[in-house]
């Protein structure tokens, strides 16, 4: 994968946490991504890459929809089918 944009439309395990600090993970596919540079260009800290993700299915217990919002590009893997 050569370029950022080439995620959209792929399928992704997403791992976000829940209130407890637990791990949980779910398919989704990624939908949108942001490159949020203005720390990096301004204050010479590291570039912010987030994703919004739909899911496969139906939501995990303890994950909100707002959740599928800004996930970071750290927190996703590869799905394989």
């Amino acid at each position: 994968m050569n370029d950022l944009r080439e995620l959209i439309g792929q399928k992704v395990i997403a791992e976000l946490e829940d209130e407890q600090g637990n791990d949980i993970d779910f398919k989704c596919k990624v939908i949108d991504l942001h490159i949020e540079d203005y720390d990096f260009q301004y204050k010479g800290e590291c570039v912010n890459i987030l994703v919004n993700v739909e899911p496969i299915g139906k939501l995990p217990k303890g994950v909100d929809p707002e959740d599928l919002i800004n996930i970071s590009l750290s927190r996703i893997k590869k799905y394989f089918d």
